[in-house]
């Protein structure tokens, strides 16, 4: 089976409940933050102490089983660094080893977007239907999807069709455009493109498919020439590479890699290095540097083209610190990664790890951020999971419950539960003690209750709220 790409955010959704603060374990590295706090004194470009810090950082987290490989880069002015935590292979991993980005590959979509326009083959309001063969969906009052609205994850369309059944993962590298263009024929858009953000990976392929189709070529090739050939990307590649750390999920057990089909490909196939991230990334920060359409598609792409709750979003790259930083993350079905670029600094910073995305993921990004910044990162130790002396207690949350109306399922797979809520995947459950558990997908805590015979009849989701799901099986 092949690799499924995941949302922005973790794609797990355990119905409105919540978080316990509690999980975590909240601790000052008080050596790393006077590290960074010398260095910041001390003044002058000096980026490896930076990365040094961040990886420091990370190593706890990495001895607790949330990491394999870790890769930091960072870029201020002409100078970088890198490091790494792991190896491959017996070589410690470094500025070359090669992970899946997963959708940062949506910068470089929106990048050919902005391109396409400077040459004149499209602008932000072409249809999507004048760019391919297929019936694309309207509005409920017939409102097209543009390309802005692909680009900005507006169009209305959901992250992947409801055809693909993602526990046979070959589905999504064998969907062809023949196969979304009939499901496409029977979707009702649920409002107006433009109304309103909806992470979407199937708008996103769309876009990269759509540009394609319109110089009559195919995503990857136009990609390597448009894109990644002008800017020297050597290496960067939507193809499967050698030497790669083997993706691995939130157990640290081998996945498979991520491989989608070309109507899909442009939202997340594309894999890296992180001395390529920086080179990307000082394109980014310098695209005076580059001839041609591309220098100006590159500033055109910074500029926000929607925004709305709060949320500015420019040819799929979104911004924070007051619009100072444009970032995005990736994640597949094994890796994770992250890149920002700080305009006005003349910096920017990547993270890559193979490991599938988890809730720390998110804080572990804007610890290497604020690190490259020269800021104060909160740091924190990885929780301590419980140990349970006993598997054979795994056995008694086994069953089915009805957690509002959704039937959720607890097993056993050796010597850890998994929890699989209908129609999500299924996710591992990690000790916090006694019959209490939490997922290193989002932040949610399970806890099973027992009655006055020691059998489990429910189990309690915590997860911004409070829910009781009854067992049912």
């Amino acid at each position: 089976m092949r690799g499924i790409l995941l949302t922005l955010v973790a794609s797990v959704l355990l119905w409105g409940c919540g978080d316990d603060a509690s999980m975590m374990v909240d601790a000052g590295l008080d050596a790393l933050d006077a590290s960074l706090d010398a260095q910041v004194d001390a003044g002058g470009n000096t980026l490896q102490p930076r990365v040094d810090a961040v990886l420091a950082a990370l190593e706890p987290w990495a001895a607790a089983g949330w990491y394999d490989t870790i890769v930091i880069g960072m870029r201020e002015g002409d100078v970088e660094a890198y490091g790494g935590i792991g190896t491959v292979d017996g070589a410690p991993v470094g500025a070359d080893t090669m992970y899946e980005i997963g959708s940062i590959s949506k910068t470089f979509a929106g990048l050919l977007l902005a391109d396409a326009i400077e040459r004149g083959e499209m602008t932000l309001d072409t249809p999507l239907q004048d760019l391919v063969s297929g019936t694309i969906p309207t509005g409920p009052s017939g409102g097209a999807i543009r390309m802005r609205h692909l680009t900005t994850h507006t169009s209305g369309l959901p992250t992947f069709p409801d055809d693909i059944v993602f526990e046979s993962l070959d589905d999504i590298a064998t969907y062809e455009d023949t196969d979304l263009f009939a499901w496409l024929e029977s979707f009702a858009l649920p409002r107006e493109p433009g109304e309103a953000f909806e992470y979407s990976n199937m708008g996103v392929g769309l876009l990269g498919y759509a540009v394609a189709r319109a110089s009559d070529d195919r995503f990857e090739p136009l990609l390597q020439t448009r894109i990644l050939d002008p800017m020297g990307l050597e290496a960067t590649t939507v193809e499967l590479v050698d030497g790669a750390p083997e993706p691995r999920d939130h157990l640290l057990q081998a996945t498979t890699p991520i491989a989608l089909s070309e109507v899909f490909s442009a939202a997340g196939e594309m894999r890296s290095s992180a001395r390529e991230m920086m080179r990307y990334a000082r394109h980014q920060l310098h695209p005076e540097e580059l001839s041609g359409t591309l220098a100006n598609a590159i500033a055109e792409s910074h500029e926000p083209v929607a925004s709305m709750d709060g949320l500015s979003i420019a040819y799929n790259w979104f911004f924070r610190d007051s619009d100072e930083v444009i970032w995005h993350n990736g994640a597949t079905n094994g890796m994770a990664a992250y890149l920002a670029v700080v305009p006005a600094e003349d910096r920017a910073v990547t993270v890559l790890t193979n490991v599938r995305n988890h809730i720390e993921h998110g804080p572990h990004y804007v610890w290497a951020l604020d690190a490259l910044r020269q800021l104060d990162p909160v740091y924190r130790e990885p929780p301590v999971d419980h140990a349970i002396e006993d598997l054979a207690v795994l056995d008694d949350y086994v069953g089915a419950y009805d957690l509002v109306g959704m039937r959720t399922e607890v097993t056993r797979v050796g010597d850890h539960a998994e929890i699989q809520v209908e129609g999500q995947p299924r996710f591992p459950l990690f000790a916090r003690d006694v019959d209490s558990f939490y997922l290193r997908v989002i932040e949610a805590r399970i806890d099973f209750l027992r009655d006055d015979a020691g059998l489990v009849y429910a189990f309690e989701l915590f997860q911004g709220g409070r829910v009781e799901a009854p067992r049912i099986e």
